[in-house]
C-alpha cells in the first residue's frame, strides 16, 4: 500500500519528468518464520491442496533471508534513489537474528525514508530499548484481539500473551518518552474477523493501558480459491454494520484517551 508521501512524490516526479529508476515503497520479509499460527494467515488458512494448486510458495519451508543479500539490496536501492517508505514484516521479523542490524543500516542508508516494523509483539519486551533507539518511524503490533481468549483463538498461542505484549509496549513507550520524542509511533492493528468484531471496546481499553497511539482495523484478506474456508472468518453484512456503529460510538472515548 503506497503512503500519501509516496503518491505525492510520484505525481511531482511525473510532472517534472524525473521519475525514479528504483522503487518508492519497499516491503522486506527478513524471515518467514513465526512464533504464532494466526488463523487468517495464508499458510494456516489455505489447505495444502489449495496451496499446491494456487499458491505453492505457501508450502515452502520456513527460511531467513541471507544477510549479504539484504546488505547488497540496500546499496542497490541507494544508487537507484527514490525510496520513500520501507515496511519490515514477515513472518515475525523479531525472530531474524540480525534484525536490529538491518533496521539500523536501513535508517543510516535512507535517513529521510519512513521505516515501519510489523510485529506480533510477543518479543517486544526483549527488544524495547533497541527499537526505541533505532530510528523507526512506526511500529505496528498485530494484536488482533481485545482479550486473552480472543488472542489464543486467533494466534494458536496459549498463555497470557496480551499481558506479555502489554508489558512490551509499556516498556517501549517508556524508552521512547525518555528521548522526549514521538517516534516510533505505536499502532495496534486487528485483522477484522468473526473472532474480534465484538471486542472493539476491549481492544481500545487494551491500547490505552499499553500506551498505544492508535488502534486500527484492517480488512481480512480473501482467498477466492474453490473450496477454501476464508469466508467463514468474514463478517456478514449486519455484523459489519454493528461493528461500524461500535467504532463510531467509541470515538469520543478514544479521543479522550489520546488514541487515534
Amino acid at each position: 500500500m503506497f503512503s500519501k508521501e509516496s503518491i505525492d512524490y510520484l505525481r511531482q516526479a511525473v510532472k517534472q519528468g524525473q521519475v525514479s529508476q528504483g522503487p518508492v515503497d519497499l516491503q522486506i520479509l527478513p524471515t518467514t518464520r513465526c512464533n504464532a499460527a494466526c488463523v487468517f494467515c495464508p499458510p494456516h488458512l489455505v489447505s495444502k491442496a489449495g496451496s499446491e494448486k494456487f499458491a505453492p510458495r505457501w508450502l515452502q519451508p520456513e527460511t531467513d533471508m541471507n544477510f549479504g543479500i539484504l546488505d547488497r539490496l540496500m546499496d542497490d536501492l541507494y544508487r537507484m534513489g527514490g525510496l520513500k517508505r520501507i515496511h519490515i514484516t514477515g513472518g515475525e521479523p523479531l525472530l531474524y537474528q540480525r534484525i536490529m542490524t538491518v533496521i539500523f543500516l536501513l535508517r543510516r542508508t535512507f535517513p529521510a525514508a519512513e521505516i515501519a516494523l510489523v510485529t506480533n509483539g510477543l518479543l517486544l519486551e526483549k527488544f524495547a530499548g533497541a527499537l526505541a533507539a533505532s530510528g523507526l518511524d512506526r511500529i505496528s503490533v498485530s494484536v488482533n484481539a481485545g482479550s486473552e481468549s480472543g488472542f489464543e483463538k486467533q494466534s494458536g498461542t496459549p498463555g497470557t500473551n496480551l499481558e506479555k505484549i502489554c508489558q512490551g509496549l509499556k516498556l517501549l513507550r517508556k524508552e521512547r518518552d525518555k528521548k522526549s520524542g514521538a517516534k516510533p509511533y505505536l499502532s495496534l492493528t486487528l485483522v477484522l474477523n468473526r473472532y474480534n468484531y465484538r471486542e472493539v471496546e476491549a481492544a481500545l481499553d487494551f491500547g490505552a493501558s499499553a500506551g498505544a497511539d492508535a488502534v486500527s482495523y484492517i480488512p481480512l484478506m480473501e482467498f477466492a480459491f474453490p473450496g477454501e474456508p476464508a469466508r467463514e472468518l468474514a463478517l456478514a453484512e449486519k455484523e459489519f454494520a454493528d461493528f461500524l456503529k461500535e467504532i463510531e460510538s467509541l470515538q469520543p472515548r478514544a479521543k479522550k484517551k489520546g488514541i487515534y
